[in-house]
């Protein structure tokens, strides 16, 4: 392997590394992302959020050059007067409502949350050292579903969490003299199932089940009221749809971006599927097996380069794709039948997967595979 990567390479060394190089010639274990899948993510996430403002006022932003954070205990707030005199303004502050994940966060109707926003009411906001913008929730639990309807029912659910809070801080704020009772409270909400499950509000779906339209309805009326009232405001976050990844596809809470698209010559599955995922790792076979029961496959990467965290809907940690091998391509799914069964630090093992009805496909020593 070249050493031109330590120390820390030069723009030009790096592009003499790789622009212009086909992937068969970079060294692995190395991360691919596919521009042209990041861009069609990200253009219908902001599909959506532009749409959605016209539906029900979705996506109210703060304000250009504002810097917020996320509280949920009094001895946070020690640094905002630090921060005030560094920055010259007073930070934004947004509490961390827990809406059922239990990772992080309060629950509104606990005594733990009456104590911090009597602290911020009474002591932070006088002072002028932060604001009070709003409640934040991450859905994490909503990992755990399995369809669209499962995402929205616990997308609505974050929401009135967070409604709940928004109330019970208002109920306070009038009790203090001088707090300021008319102001808009932020609701923001999402996890990337959650906040991705949005795009079947817009999706126009003759296939739809009475459930599914159903739940669609609800989540309508849920951010419609939410936003029809004169102190909240509904916003949507999430970190991974511009790349989505195996545990995404599991969750199957939004439909394909690809069958938004109107292409006469490909067959776009509705749901998320392997074509939808942005980024791959890299990565080479080292070794094979062929005498093992079932057979497999040595790759040079490992728990450093792929991923500490299992996926519910297989067993492995990364799944190979079909490039490179002749395709079983079947409705998105691009997939060589092998999978990432054991990891360690530095190396995987592959094993063939015949379960979905895909024969795993030749491999050869040296050969480049994505992950």
């Amino acid at each position: 392997m070249s050493n031109a990567l330590y120390p820390t390479p030069s723009q030009a060394a790096l592009r003499d590394l790789y622009v212009g190089k086909r992937l068969n010639d970079v060294n692995g274990p190395a991360a691919v992302l596919d521009r042209a899948i990041v861009k069609r993510n990200c253009s219908q996430m902001l599909n959506a959020c532009r749409s959605l403002r016209r539906l029900a006022q979705l996506g109210k932003a703060l304000g250009p050059g504002s810097i917020s954070v996320l509280i949920d205990h009094p001895g946070q707030l020690d640094v905002l007067p630090a921060f005030k005199k560094t920055a010259g303004f007073a930070v934004g502050l947004f509490v961390k409502v827990d809406t059922g994940y239990r990772r992080a966060g309060l629950n509104a109707h606990s005594s733990e949350f009456a104590v911090l926003v009597d602290t911020l009411l009474n002591h932070v906001e006088p002072a002028g050292w932060g604001r009070l913008h709003g409640f934040y929730s991450h859905a994490g639990h909503s990992y755990g579903g399995d369809s669209e309807v499962a995402a929205m029912e616990v997308l609505v659910q974050e929401i009135e969490g967070l409604q709940d809070a928004a109330k019970l801080v208002k109920g306070r704020a009038g009790n203090i003299r001088g707090s300021e009772t008319n102001r808009v409270y932020i609701l923001s909400a999402g996890a990337t199932p959650t906040a991705t499950s949005i795009q079947n509000v817009l999706r126009d779906n003759p296939q739809q089940t009475p459930e599914m339209c159903q739940q669609i309805a609800i989540l309508k009326r849920t951010i419609e009221q939410a936003n029809a009232e004169n102190d909240t405001s509904v916003e949507l976050h999430a970190g991974v749809y511009t790349l989505l990844d195996m545990q995404q596809l599991a969750t199957q809470a939004s439909p394909s971006p690809a069958s938004f698209q109107d292409d006469d010559d490909d067959k776009h599955s509705p749901l998320l599927s392997t074509s939808d995922v942005a980024l791959t790792v890299l990565a080479e076979i080292a070794s094979l097996y062929p005498s093992r029961d079932p057979p497999e496959a040595l790759i040079a990467a490992g728990s450093l380069a792929l991923c500490h965290d299992p996926c519910k809907s297989y067993t492995g940690w990364g799944v190979v794709s079909d490039w490179g091998l002749p395709s079983q391509k079947s409705y998105g799914e691009k997939r060589s039948g092998w999978e990432v069964v054991r990891i360690s630090q530095e190396h995987g093992i592959l094993r063939g997967n015949t379960t979905a009805g895909i024969v795993p496909l030749r491999l050869e020593i040296g050969q480049k595979v994505r992950i």
